[in-house]
């Protein structure tokens, strides 16, 4: 799996509370245009790849879905979060051999929780 985005997921909701979102003023912030932070995106983007169901919506879908229901609005925050969504879910089977491999190589230096 996604031991890797763990920290960040555990780290997310501390920050944004049990559903790992941005509070109200971060949402407004991101409709007018001003995008998300960098501590932000990253819980967002871990946030779209855990909620995303291959057997239930496409990956344009519920990007748009997600986007909309997070007020992300920032053109830059919408593509980026499309390319991470996209790029894992293309990439899936190489990420997984690469973590593989990592953590057998490096079981001593990297943690996985």
């Amino acid at each position: 799996g996604w031991e890797v985005a763990t920290a960040a997921r555990v780290e997310a909701r501390a920050r944004w509370g049990r559903t790992g979102m941005p509070d109200d003023s971060s949402r407004a912030a991101a409709s007018r245009g001003a995008g998300l932070k960098p501590s932000e995106l990253l819980p967002a983007c871990v946030d779209i790849i855990d909620t995303y169901e291959p057997s239930k919506t496409t990956i344009d879908a519920h990007h748009s879905d997600y986007c909309a229901q997070h007020k992300i609005a920032d053109p830059q925050d919408v593509m980026f979060l499309h390319q991470v969504l996209y790029g894992t879910h293309r990439y899936k089977k190489l990420l997984k051999v690469f973590l593989s491999s990592f953590y057998y190589n490096h079981a001593h230096e990297a943690a996985r929780s």
